[in-house]
């Protein structure tokens, strides 16, 4: 499953997210996680943090990961 994150550098939340999400998929051999920092993007406006899932947005801003287990989860049925 690929998770893509949108970021830009000096955003304390997309710090956070990043930070949270190179830990989750760093445990799980099935996510893989591109992280792209929009300043040096084609993609420049966009709300950052902003996560995708798939192709699909999941989310904006703070990432709750036991919701987002949840959803990942539901691709998986």
């Amino acid at each position: 499953m690929n998770l893509t994150l949108y970021v830009v550098n000096t955003c304390p939340a997309c710090v956070r997210a990043r930070e949270k999400l190179l830990s989750f998929a760093s445990d799980r051999k099935k996510i893989k996680l591109n992280v792209i920092d929009v300043q040096h993007s084609s993609t420049k406006s966009i709300i950052v943090p902003a996560l995708y899932v798939e192709d699909t947005l999941y989310t904006y801003g703070e990432i709750d990961l036991n919701k987002l287990i949840c959803f990942i989860e539901s691709f998986d049925h």
